[in-house]
């Protein structure tokens, strides 16, 4: 299903964290992951864990706007950097609402934001 050098997108929530990864152009949801009262060192190992079969190249991150979204880039530079990745940050705005109603949808949340990311950084 998925290629070599494959991009990991997070969507960081406050009890779950989203994954996706790219697949060529397109991004693909590969699961959720429950993050409530774990350590950063933990999150790290869920997440490398969950894509050890897999050859991830680069990191990209859903940022909201405030407060927020600064907490979770300080979070996403120390992932990035324990997983010895680079990373780049991609504006969240309303990805949760586009994945539909239902709760902890975090993983359909990352490939949103990871598509986008694909879009604006397509080569021609």
């Amino acid at each position: 299903m998925f290629n070599d050098d494959l991009i990991l997108a997070i969507d960081y929530g406050e009890s779950f964290l989203g994954l996706a990864v790219s697949s060529g152009e397109l991004s693909s949801p590969l699961m959720n992951l429950r993050v409530k009262d774990l350590s950063l060192e933990k999150i790290v190992g869920e997440i490398r864990q969950a894509t050890s079969n897999l050859k991830i190249k680069k990191l990209v991150i859903g940022v909201p706007e405030g407060n927020m979204g600064d907490k979770i880039r300080s979070k996403g530079m120390k992932i990035a950097k324990m997983l010895e990745l680079s990373v780049e940050f991609v504006d969240e705005t309303l990805s949760s609402i586009e994945t539909g109603v239902e709760k902890n949808n975090h993983d359909k949340a990352a490939a949103i934001i990871l598509q986008r990311y694909l879009d604006d950084n397509r080569v021609f």
